[in-house]
């Protein structure tokens, strides 16, 4: 028998004892000697009274389940379950079912949505969402990056913290597209901003997507560096590698039958030619740097490694190098090989800065977190500074300042730093010293 005919053979069953109480009653009252049989009327008024709160029960029930299922419904809360009967086709059963897909579908929902977000994660786009009353719905980590918010809830959040963003959004067009300048810890940052509009459901929303320029300018020259590099890196070695053999050959040959005269010219031309390979050795790791191996590094222990690397040397400059960490225990995901060249090369660059001075030699070489929580790890030194004229040009390959410098170093500093999807800056103030920073957004803790 199917649940809606038990309903309703219950429903008249009780219908039924209703009535023959009642004609009981009746019957007692009516057509009997009452006073001979008051416990007989009082069983059948209470009787009554049982059949009756029964049947309301009976009616009531289904009503007070579903109630409770379009209340679960309502608030989104689906952990709700009723006690089953012991026949399978029970009308608990199709109850618990019913939330069992309400359940099945929130999760196929939260799914899709964490999906959704671990894609937008992934992209290499900031995108913020927002509809018309300027709630976020979508405001992925390069947004936060970029905009150096760790969590946002409304636009207007953004326009207080920058106030040119608010024109930019408030615009009525169907796409805008305008720059943005940030400043963030000293560093000024120039965002493109690109806003479109649409309508879902009836509700206007907008796309909101972020680009810093000079991120895009830089993978832009690394590639144009990189493809340079293979090029000339090629031919230079094929035209001098013979030339560095047979300069080395005739000054043999010239120092065995005392050949003066043709001895000084070869041996410039075997210095020269030597110089050559080694600077080009040097520019073949801008094209050459491999993709990074990334796995977990305690800072600490591989700055007292640094430390360690460089101890003679430091000995024997004069220069007092620290190590400043907080929290100690702080771990970053990176490729060590590839990380330890670039502080390497920053050290050497703090080395020469510093060669010159007559008072104290000072390294340091801090990590930590900084405003935004990214994890960083700097070196500052003492020496003579950068002029401000200099600074945009330093990261330029072939840009040097110093006589047997190459102008490589930094260059294939940012190179890995992009390869860690980070970033290098540089603060530097003339006569008082440098302090270059390497930035790691996507890092552990």
């Amino acid at each position: 028998m199917t649940d809606d005919r038990k309903y309703i053979a219950f429903s008249l069953l009780h219908l039924l004892g209703i009535g023959l109480n009642l004609f009981a009653i009746f019957w007692l009252v009516f057509l009997t000697d009452l006073v001979h049989k008051p416990l007989t009327l009082t069983f059948a008024i209470f009787a009554l009274f049982l059949q009756v709160y029964i049947f309301i029960n009976h009616i009531a029930k289904p009503r007070q389940h579903f109630s409770r299922l379009l209340d679960a419904i309502s608030y989104d809360d689906f952990t709700l379950s009723f006690a089953l009967e012991k026949e399978k086709n029970s009308y608990y059963h199709q109850l618990n079912t019913a939330l069992a897909l309400f359940r099945q579908k929130r999760k196929e929902k939260e799914s899709q949505w964490l999906f959704t977000n671990t894609v937008l994660d992934s992209i290499p786009l900031a995108l913020i969402v927002a509809d018309s009353k300027k709630n976020i719905y979508i405001f992925n980590q390069h947004a936060s990056r970029i905009l150096h918010i760790n969590r946002l809830e409304n636009l207007d959040t953004l326009a207080t913290k920058y106030p040119d963003f608010e024109k930019i959004v408030q615009s009525n067009a169907a796409s805008v597209k305008d720059i943005l300048k940030i400043v963030s810890e000293g560093e000024i940052q120039k965002i493109v901003v690109s806003v479109s509009a649409f309508v879902l459901e009836g509700e206007k929303y907008k796309i909101i997507s972020l680009q810093n320029i000079d991120e895009a300018i830089d993978h832009t020259q690394t590639e144009a560096w990189q493809s340079m590099a293979k090029v000339l890196t090629h031919e230079i070695i094929n035209a001098v590698t013979p030339i560095a053999s047979l300069s080395e050959s005739a000054l043999e040959l010239s120092a065995n039958k005392n050949w003066d005269e043709i001895e000084l010219p070869l041996t410039i031309i075997h210095k020269r030619s030597a110089a050559l390979v080694n600077f080009v050795q040097e520019f073949r790791q801008l094209s050459k740097l491999p993709e990074a191996q990334k796995q977990i590094i305690s800072i600490a222990e591989f700055a007292n490694g640094i430390r360690k690397s460089f101890e003679k040397r430091f000995q024997a400059e004069n220069i007092d190098f620290s190590i400043q960490i907080e929290p100690q225990d702080i771990k970053l995901f990176a490729d060590p090989l590839l990380l330890e060249q670039a502080l390497t090369n920053l050290i050497e660059n703090a080395i020469k800065a510093t060669s010159n001075n007559t008072e104290s030699k000072t390294i340091i070489l801090k990590a930590g977190f900084n405003a935004d929580q990214h994890i960083y790890i700097s070196i500052s030194d003492t020496g003579k500074g950068i002029p401000a004229e200099n600074l945009e040009k330093i990261f330029l390959p072939f840009y040097t300042t110093y006589k047997e410098g190459t102008g490589i170093g930094l260059s294939v500093v940012r190179q890995i730093m992009l390869k860690h999807q980070g970033k290098i800056a540089v603060k530097s103030t003339e006569n008082k010293g440098t302090d270059f920073t390497l930035v790691f957004f996507r890092s552990l803790t």
